[in-house]
């Protein structure tokens, strides 16, 4: 799952401070008005999964804890890897991140590494589109990321030798696979006959 993560502020035509509107760094430069801050999670096509609001001298920093928090209830995500602009790359949240057994990218070649990965990725979801444009098949970007996801292996030891058996794969994927010229992979590999 990739989520993006975006804190803003906005802005009340008041000078009035309560327990959520205060005085504090404006994204719009309105700082003689009170504001609250809003941390908004947003899903890979673009649709808004979660916000937060905060009072508004609250750092942008300070918002990325109540984000992963609401991440991992509501999805169960254990696995985060964490691309941040300087506003949320503060020591303390490094600190929080790595506590926590995330990741975190930073550094210049992890960076462009990582870039590289999203590039590749986005690449093989628009071609695999064209592809199935092109064969009269119509899936969306999310429902081909499910065809893939539904191919499957479970591994079994019977007799102190170990399988994988092929879990059902949908319509959809096997449609994939042979748009692709993938052979299909057997029902049932014995481990020891992989290669790699």
């Amino acid at each position: 799952m990739v989520v993006f993560y975006y804190v803003t502020t906005f802005s009340f035509e008041s000078v009035r401070n309560d327990s959520l509107r205060d005085f504090g760094f404006s994204k719009d430069a309105k700082f003689k008005e009170v504001q609250v801050v809003m941390g908004l999670l947003v899903d890979r096509e673009g649709r808004p999964i979660g916000y937060d609001l905060f009072p508004g001298n609250t750092f942008e920093g300070k918002t990325l804890d109540v984000a992963l928090l609401k991440l991992e209830k509501r999805f169960g995500i254990r696995k985060v890897i964490i691309v941040a602009d300087k506003g949320i790359n503060s020591k303390i949240n490094l600190k929080k991140i790595t506590d926590r057994g995330y990741d975190y990218i930073w550094t210049d070649p992890r960076i462009k590494g990582h870039f590289v990965i999203c590039f590749l990725a986005f690449l093989l979801e628009r071609t695999l589109e064209f592809k199935l444009k092109r064969a009269h098949l119509s899936a969306s970007p999310q429902q081909i990321r499910e065809a893939l996801n539904s191919m499957n292996f479970v591994e079994v030891k019977i007799k102190q030798k170990n399988f994988l058996i092929k879990t059902m794969f949908n319509t959809l994927g096997n449609k994939i696979l042979r748009l692709s010229r993938i052979k299909p992979p057997p029902n049932v590999t014995q481990t020891s006959e992989l290669s790699l």
